[in-house]
Formats: C-alpha cells, sequence, structure tokens
C-alpha cells in the first residue's frame, strides 16, 4: 500500500502544480462571489440564490478539475517519460492506476474544501451573521 500513496503524493504534487487548477480555481471562486450580486436581483430568495448557486458550481467545477486532472495525467506521464521509468520497478499496474486515482480524488477533495470555506464565508456575508454561526448550525441540526 506504501507504493500507492507514494503514487497519490506525488500525482497530488503534480496536480497543484498544473496552471488549468489555479485557473479553474479562480473562476470558481469568482462566480461564488458573483452570487452575492445575483442574489440581489431575486426577490425576497437571496439566501436560497447563494446557497443553490454556490453549490451548484462547486459540483460543476469539481467534476471539471477530475476530468482535466485525469485526461491530462497519463499524457503528461507518457510526455515526460516518467511513466516508463515506474513501470519497469517492482509496482504492479494496478497500483499505479489505484495511486493516480487516489490523487486525482486527494485532489478533488482539497479543490471541494477551499470551495466549500468560500461558500460558507458567502453565506454568512449574504445572510448577515457570523461565520461560527454558520458553521454550528448544521451541527446542532437546526
Amino acid at each position: 500500500m506504501g507504493r500507492v500513496w507514494a503514487i497519490a503524493i506525488n500525482t497530488f504534487r503534480e496536480a497543484v502544480r498544473d496552471k488549468v487548477l489555479y485557473g479553474v480555481l479562480g473562476f470558481a471562486c469568482a462566480i461564488l462571489l458573483f452570487t452575492l450580486a445575483l442574489a440581489e436581483l431575486s426577490l425576497h430568495q437571496q439566501r436560497r440564490v447563494v446557497l443553490d448557486v454556490g453549490i451548484a458550481s462547486i459540483s460543476l467545477f469539481s467534476v471539471v478539475i477530475a476530468i482535466f486532472l485525469g485526461s491530462s495525467l497519463l499524457y503528461k506521464e507518457i510526455e515526460r517519460k516518467t511513466l516508463y521509468v515506474i513501470l519497469p520497478k517492482p509496482i504492479h499496474r494496478w497500483q499505479f492506476l489505484l495511486g493516480k486515482y487516489v490523487g486525482i480524488v486527494v485532489t478533488a477533495a482539497v479543490f471541494i474544501a477551499i470551495m466549500g470555506g468560500i461558500q460558507l464565508w458567502v453565506t454568512s456575508v449574504q445572510a448577515e451573521v457570523p461565520i461560527w454561526m454558520v458553521t454550528a448550525l448544521p451541527l446542532v441540526g437546526l
């Protein structure tokens, strides 16, 4: 399992260095901030607009991140010829693919956590309540 984690960590590092990730992250942050202006256009549904557009954009952009990273990952491995160095080693192909998959999943999870934090901040700004209260209310079931 150590081989899978080593490949997953390497995949995560490669994904963090990718410029596409930062472009999509910036665009997603802009959309989340745009929901504040969009909410003002709705009639008595500001909170719902902020939540719906925010959650939909997090979902959409996390899928876009996974598709872009997943499609370019193996191509970059072949182009840089790092795949030819890894596969002759005592590692099975399923371990290599599982490590790449886990790396992409971890990258998407970090992306979702960042976007969730921004969405939490946008929701607290729109609702005009402290951010700790917005965080605590779902935890107590209200």
